[in-house]
């Protein structure tokens, strides 16, 4: 309830600087500021709560680059907003500002920077500076005070990320050689970083192993080492830690080719097993 008054508070005191043609200027108090983290193995996260404005985070996704986004409850946010690191008054007799860079509204209530951006700005966090952004409508700062020894615990966690994301891992093509059913080392390895994404994002619930081959030899044989290629794919799995409850399987022969079998490179492409990964409430297209 509170939130949701200071957030009518700050958008009438909006309203009325803009009207006046003075920014509005937003930042937490000091005696107030707090940072908060949260993370694992996929995700690293740091949360700075602006009064009467809205939230502003750091998120380091495993396998991708550092995003920062600034979400406002009720503010609108529009145009180009320059970003500064300001130095706190409370510091220097005589305050200082360096440009750091522009940003752009994304939408109405939420501006993102990019990963060289962010990472700037959580460099002038780190020094005690405040990274602003400021359009003629509104300033908003964020607050240094707390931040080392959040930060240094969002550090340990950006170490201890797995290498790939979500994203990367969802869908994976396992190959074999012409009439083989063993893992390669390449298979292997691709596996590995399957396992541990499943064993540390409990978001995923099942993983499909669907079995393929090309189209040489008879069909019947086809099914056979397609199935056999699938099941040593969830063996890996299952070996790497995985319950083989939340692993559904089908083989499917020479049908379902992703490349031609005219050619050796689409052969090649076709004696896979395909290895996908679903979350909670998603689905994912068949084969």
């Amino acid at each position: 309830m509170a939130k949701g008054i200071g957030s009518i508070v700050g958008v009438l005191l909006w309203s009325a600087a803009s009207i006046a043609g003075t920014p509005l200027e937003y930042g937490a108090d000091p005696a107030a500021a707090a940072w908060q983290f949260d993370g694992s193995r996929t995700a690293c996260r740091l949360t700075h709560e602006i009064p009467n404005f809205g939230e502003a985070r750091f998120v380091q996704e495993a396998g991708r680059p550092l995003a920062f986004d600034l979400s406002a409850w009720r503010v609108v946010l529009k145009g180009d907003m320059d970003v500064s690191a300001e130095t706190p008054v409370w510091l220097v007799s005589y305050p200082r500002s360096e440009p750091l860079g522009r940003v752009s509204a994304r939408s109405p209530h939420e501006v993102v920077a990019a990963a060289l951006l962010a990472e700037t700005m959580l460099r002038a966090l780190y020094q005690g500076e405040q990274p602003k952004l400021a359009s003629g409508d509104v300033g908003v700062s964020l607050s240094a005070v707390g931040f080392r020894p959040t930060y240094d615990a969002y550090a340990r966690c950006v170490s201890q990320l797995l290498p790939a994301s979500f994203e990367q891992l969802e869908r994976s093509a396992i190959v074999f050689a012409p009439d083989q059913s063993q893992l390669s080392d390449a298979g292997k390895a691709r596996l590995d970083l399957v396992a541990d994404y499943v064993r540390a994002d409990r978001s995923v619930k099942r993983v499909q192993v669907e079995g393929h081959t090309d189209s040489s030899g008879r069909e019947r044989k086809n099914r056979v080492l397609s199935e056999q290629r699938a099941k040593a794919v969830v063996d890996y799995l299952v070996a790497a830690g995985l319950d083989v409850e939340s692993i559904d399987t089908r083989f499917h022969g020479s049908r379902f080719p992703v490349a031609s079998n005219k050619t050796e490179e689409g052969r090649a492409q076709n004696r896979r097993v395909t290895v996908r990964l679903e979350r909670q409430h998603t689905k994912v297209a068949a084969r």
